[in-house]
């Protein structure tokens, strides 16, 4: 099985069940409010992803979402002990990434870049990622998986549009 982020330019009739269960949830929440969707045969499309990008640049980030990724780093350069995962958000952990002489920005930053890095590679080697998904032709989900694509400099995604019922 390819995946659709190696696969050439066009429409590719996938089952969506292959992929991740926090992407089989979200689906499953377009579907309740109304989006056709068929999980076991979806048609997801391969092309230019321009109007991902502009939103995806657009989206203030999620710094706390990257809180484990920056304590993971941080513990890789040896700023942290490596028990420090173990609390990764804890006050305590915060408190010894101040005293490394770090900020909360920089450290969330540093979590950002590990995070959208680590998904760029994921792509690059052919993990199955989930495609991009767009509702009534607008951007909907994949904020990271756009990111990770344009910092690849790919210059196609698979975007799987969702149309209301």
């Amino acid at each position: 099985m390819t995946s659709l982020w190696l696969a050439s330019t066009g429409a590719h009739t996938v089952d969506l069940r292959r992929y991740t269960h926090d992407f089989l949830v979200l689906l499953g929440q377009l579907e309740e409010e109304g989006y056709v969707l068929d999980l076991k045969s979806a048609v997801v499309t391969v092309g230019p992803y321009d109007a991902f990008i502009d939103w995806a640049m657009t989206e203030e980030p999620d710094w706390n979402r990257y809180t484990w990724d920056a304590v993971k780093v941080l513990i890789e350069r040896k700023k942290l002990p490596a028990s420090a995962i173990d609390k990764y958000d804890s006050p305590d952990t915060w408190a010894k990434i101040r005293a490394a002489g770090i900020t909360d920005e920089m450290a969330y930053r540093i979590g950002w870049m590990h995070y959208v890095q680590s998904i760029a590679t994921s792509i690059l080697v052919g993990d199955d990622m989930p495609p991009l998904v767009s509702m009534g032709g607008q951007p909907a989900d994949g904020r990271h998986r756009t990111i990770a694509a344009y910092t690849a400099r790919m210059e196609y995604a698979p975007v799987l549009n969702l149309e209301p019922a």
